[in-house]
């Protein structure tokens, strides 16, 4: 992702981590306002696909 500048500290960016981490993923933030984010596959297909919630900032 890039271009959000407030993701890269604060409340956001840990909210972030907190969530790559939970999944096994890894994180890293750039001071320009690049976040890049590693997530691997999950070991088996997933019957159905997960509702995600809209993001109060798009």
């Amino acid at each position: 992702m890039t271009g959000v500048r407030l993701a890269v500290a604060g409340p956001v960016a840990e909210r972030l981590r907190v969530r790559a981490t939970a999944g096994e993923g890894r994180i890293t933030f750039e001071p320009a306002g690049t976040v890049r984010t590693l997530l691997p596959l999950p070991a088996e297909p997933r019957s159905a696909p997960q509702e995600v919630s809209p993001s109060p900032y798009a």
